[in-house]
Order: structure tokens, then C-alpha cells, then sequence
């Protein structure tokens, strides 16, 4: 599960921006909380441009920069490409330009938690530790520290690893163990890094590499993949998208090309009746793509984190995506939802916690700055009511990550 996420001087963000999943002593919601701790789901708004979806793309650009080295497709389920990773720092400022993007990460595996720090400059790791604890615990262990090319393994792994010659400037440490030795606390966190679904339909081929995973899941034909479909059928009867079954193949197009075909079917008045996926609403087809990885995510406590959710679904679709997230009978693995919106049917206190909600927005010196509505307070120092009308007094502009709209008040030709 993931605890906490800082980014530093990377692309619109300059100064540090920590999404924190642990919770605040609030009265709302706390039956959803996973382990009495930490959020199932956080959500993220703001204007276009206000830097909502950096910081998602930092959390992919970490997961890349871990796992581009591991061939897993097959294995963890992978739906995006395992591509090089550039870190840009901030550019509005000349001096960032020579200081190092930084990134650090709390998760927590089986009772232990992970800190897991690197920084990056011209795509050279400067420097990156890793360093463990139980949780609740005070005691530290440290599993490596890396200045440069000077590594220092801790003692808990000084007799399962040996550093032969130098390793590439531009490979994590982190990565490089997990590649060569079988050490449990790295491959734990390897693994969190690879089995966290990162969705960006940004990226080429994003549709694809889903239809893909479907198409996986369909050719293992083993109880898992098989009862991941059921759930999967189960949630599309729930959400009334009037499809009953579906079926997946890899079809002939041209000599030594094939596609994937995803076909839907349908009962109309007792009659069965089949569509091509592409002939399906665009919200369907978007929805159908990502309930496996929704149901995969909760069956197995895997964190999900989703570049503007809501586009093209509608917000009863939304809402009930979430609800599967905070709701302790569908999420019993403690799964995670992170993810950015424009919706503001769903900014309600019936849907969330205070703390899960979230604001980007830029600042007057053109970078971005990220904050929750936990930590807003009125003119009387007080927290946001938890009776607010919280999407009313987002779209009045009284968090600060209001919509930025100039009127027009000449318009000449």
C-alpha cells in the first residue's frame, strides 16, 4: 500500500509536493479506511494546466525508472510499456536546471514499511537509499545508501550481495539487486513498484496495452483469470451497461499482423446479440478497459493510480467506482485509487473523506503547488466543515484551485 509520494523540481513542479495517504483523526468515512490508517482513494483536482497530472506522471516516471529493467509481461499483469524514462526538472527557474529531480516513497509490504529516496540529474542517479521498519515501530534498519558511484550496503544484506565493478549511472541500485539476487525486502518492493496499475491515455497505445491485459487474462483460462472475469461480468450487470458476456481473441488482419477483438454480447427481448467492442459508446469502451484492472487491483490489494478518471463516464459510473474502493465488502485486500478529476458531482461528503480530496493549481510564479482541503481553514483558522457543500465552494474559487477564466469583455475583429 501506498503511504506517502514527494516529488521535487520535476517539470511544472518545483517545490516538494507530498501526497499523503495516511489518514487525519476525522469523523467522516472511517469504516473505509484500510487498517484504521491509511485511505483507499485519493482524488485530485484543478484547472487545465495546473499540474494534476505531473504529478501522477511522476509517480509513473518512478515506477519506470524501477521496472523498465524487468521483463514481467505475463506476469504481474502489466498495461503500459516498459519505455525509458526522461526526468525533466523545472524550467522557470535557471538554477533548477542544475539541481537534481527528487523523489521519495513510503510503502508498506506485509507490516513492514519501505522509504525508498532517489534523486536524478541528466538522467544520472546522484544519490538513493533504502531503508525499512515495522510498522509501528521505531527502529530503523538500513538496507543501502548510494552517493554517486560510492555504495554502501547495510548489514542486513552485506552477506547476500556482492558489488562486482560499478553500476551504470543511470540504473537504480534498487533495480540492480533485484536483477542479480534474490533479496526478499528488495523484490517485495520490485514487486509493489510492478503490480501497481499506472493508466495514462496519454500514453501511444494505452486502449491497446488494456485490450491486451483482457486478452491475457482470457488466454490463461485458469481459476484466477477466470474468476476475475466473473467479477468483472458481475460489475458490468451492477452498472446496468446491458452487457452479459464477452469474449476475447487475437484475430488475423494481414500476413504476420494480428489485432485483438473484444466482442460484447447482449440480450434484447430474450435474443442474444454480439457488437464489437469499437462499436460500442465510447464511455462503455472505456469502462469495459478498465474493470479488469479495477477487480484485479481489489483482489489482490494493488493501488491503481489513473489520469482523469472521469473523462467520458458518467458521474453515477464514477461514483460507483469509488464506492468499490471505500467499501470495506468489495475492498477487503486494501486496494487503492488514485486519481485526477474535473467531476464535481462526485467532490461530496457522501463520497469522501476531507483528507482524500486534493487541489493542484499554479501559482503566480508559474509553478505548481499541491495541497488537500484538510489543509485549508477558514477566515476563523478553522478546518472545512465537514457539512460543506465542498464542489460549491471549489467552483466559488474558495480553495484556490478554481478554474482560471479571463471574461471577455471586448471582442474586436
Amino acid at each position: 500500500m501506498l503511504v506517502q509520494f514527494s516529488v521535487t523540481n520535476f517539470q511544472c513542479i518545483k517545490e516538494k509536493a507530498t501526497l499523503d495517504m495516511r489518514s487525519i483523526a476525522l469523523s467522516e468515512h472511517k469504516e473505509s479506511l484500510i487498517d484504521n490508517r491509511l485511505l483507499p482513494i485519493a482524488a485530485i483536482y484543478g484547472p487545465n494546466g495546473g499540474g494534476k497530472s505531473t504529478l501522477l506522471k511522476a509517480l509513473f516516471a518512478l515506477k519506470v525508472l524501477i521496472s523498465r529493467y524487468f521483463n514481467v509481461v505475463g506476469e504481474m499483469n502489466q498495461i503500459e510499456p516498459v519505455v525509458g524514462v526522461n526526468i525533466v526538472p523545472f524550467k522557470f527557474d535557471s538554477e533548477c536546471a542544475n539541481m537534481p529531480t527528487e523523489f521519495e516513497i513510503f510503502v508498506e509490504i506485509d507490516e513492514i514499511e519501505y522509504k525508498y529516496y532517489i534523486t536524478i540529474l541528466n538522467n544520472k542517479i546522484v544519490d538513493e537509499s533504502l531503508y525499512i521498519r515495522k510498522v509501528g515501530k521505531q527502529r530503523i534498519t538500513e538496507i543501502f545508501t548510494r552517493q554517486g558511484s560510492d555504495i554502501v550496503l547495510g548489514d542486513s544484506i552485506k552477506s547476500e550481495v556482492k558489488l562486482a565493478g560499478n553500476i551504470a549511472d543511470g540504473m537504480p541500485v534498487l533495480s540492480w539487486i533485484g536483477m542479480v539476487y534474490k533479496v526478499e525486502q528488495i523484490s517485495k518492493l520490485i514487486h509493489w513498484f510492478m503490480s501497481t496499475f499506472c493508466v495514462d491515455y496519454n500514453v501511444p497505445f494505452q486502449d491497446e496495452l488494456l485490450l491486451s491485459f483482457i486478452l491475457q487474462l482470457e488466454l490463461e483460462n485458469d481459476a484466477r483469470s477466470n474468476k476475475i472475469k466473473e467479477m468483472t461480468l458481475d460489475l458490468l450487470r451492477r452498472m446496468d451497461l446491458n452487457i452479459v458476456s464477452y469474449r476475447a481473441e487475437k484475430v488475423d488482419v494481414k500476413p504476420n499482423q494480428s489485432a485483438i477483438k473484444i466482442t460484447t454480447k447482449h440480450k434484447v427481448g430474450g435474443l442474444s446479440y454480439e457488437l464489437d467492442l469499437r462499436e460500442e459508446s465510447n464511455g462503455t469502451k472505456k469502462v469495459f478497459g478498465l474493470l479488469p484492472v479495477f477487480v484485479v487491483a481489489l483482489a489482490e490489494g494493488r493501488t491503481v493510480i489513473i489520469d482523469e478518471l472521469d473523462a467520458k463516464m458518467h458521474p453515477q459510473l464514477l461514483k460507483f467506482i469509488i464506492e468499490l474502493f471505500t467499501n470495506k465488502v468489495t475492498n477487503t485486500k486494501g486496494a487503492q485509487l488514485i486519481f485526477t478529476s474535473h467531476d464535481l458531482t462526485t467532490m461530496t461528503r457522501d463520497v469522501f473523506r476531507r483528507d482524500e480530496i486534493w487541489f493542484m493549481a499554479m501559482c503566480e510564479k508559474e509553478y505548481s503547488v499541491f495541497y488537500s482541503l484538510i489543509d485549508i481553514r477558514t477566515e476563523s483558522g478553522e478546518l472545512v466543515r465537514n457539512d460543506a457543500a465542498y464542489n460549491k465552494q471549489y467552483i466559488e474559487g474558495r480553495y484556490g484551485a478554481d478554474p482560471y477564466l479571463i471574461k471577455i469583455k471586448h471582442w474586436e475583429i
